[in-house]
């Protein structure tokens, strides 16, 4: 994992998020994910401390208005990025 020096990155205790080459350090680990688990993994750290809503990050990483159908989807992907063994 090499340092660059003005890559922007996210960061919580364990986890990197290296924003421009959109990968996921986890215990210094890499970590891959699908497009829209990264995009939602990063909004969520972002927005560490804050309460997000399925609707926002619907609105965020799908680019589209939410309806009101959005919280399987969401939830979804939610779950893989909390347990990946849901993914299989």
């Amino acid at each position: 994992m090499g340092e660059e020096k003005d890559e922007s990155k996210l960061t919580l205790p364990g986890l990197e998020i290296r924003l421009e080459r959109r990968k996921i350090y986890n215990h210094s680990d890499e970590t891959r994910l699908t497009t829209k688990e990264f995009d939602i993994l990063c909004m969520v750290v972002a927005n560490k401390g804050r309460v997000v809503t399925y609707e926002q990050i619907y609105q965020n990483v799908w680019n589209e208005f939410p309806t009101g159908r959005e919280n399987g989807t969401v939830g979804f992907h939610v779950r893989v990025l909390w347990n990946p063994k849901e993914r299989n």
